[in-house]
């Protein structure tokens, strides 16, 4: 089944909104036999206030954006590379942040060439980032959204 959206976007230009990130996975998790319930996905903007007693949480933040034009003989083309960062807390325990970590990187893998305008999204790393302080497991994914030898016009 094909992404449900399309996205009025030119192949290869513009950033991907994290909001198009955020109905991926919504639409895409699947629980398992409820093993792994689906968190909230909530898009950061600015600074951000958010109660994790209930539930856990995958925050989706928009890291950096570069593009690079080179020439080949006589052609110009681009690459455009846009960085992104889901930041997972959860207050369960640490194999629940392992589990969501694998049900967002299966979601990834998945869809990773139906993301438009991009020819692919890449799972770059996944980093714990806590030592179970306060009963809460935090990890961090990173992801790029990548276009390459885009032909420019002249």
């Amino acid at each position: 089944m094909p992404f449900p959206y399309t996205f009025p976007i030119v192949f290869g230009t513009g950033n991907i909104p994290a909001s198009i990130l955020k109905t991926l996975f919504e639409a895409h998790w699947e629980t398992w036999d409820d093993n792994v319930p689906q968190p909230a996905f909530v898009i950061i903007t600015d600074q951000l206030w958010y109660n994790i007693d209930a539930n856990s949480v995958v925050f989706i933040k928009e890291e950096s954006g570069g593009k690079t034009e080179y020439e080949r003989d006589t052609y110009f083309y681009k690459d455009i590379i846009i960085k992104m960062i889901l930041e997972i807390y959860t207050r369960t325990s640490l194999q629940r942040l392992y589990d969501l970590k694998k049900e967002l990187r299966r979601i990834i893998y998945g869809w990773k060439h139906d993301i438009s305008p991009y020819q692919f999204m890449k799972y770059d790393y996944f980093l714990e980032l806590t030592s179970g302080e306060m009963n809460i497991w935090r990890g961090q994914i990173a992801l790029s959204f990548e276009s390459h030898r885009i032909t420019l016009d002249e």
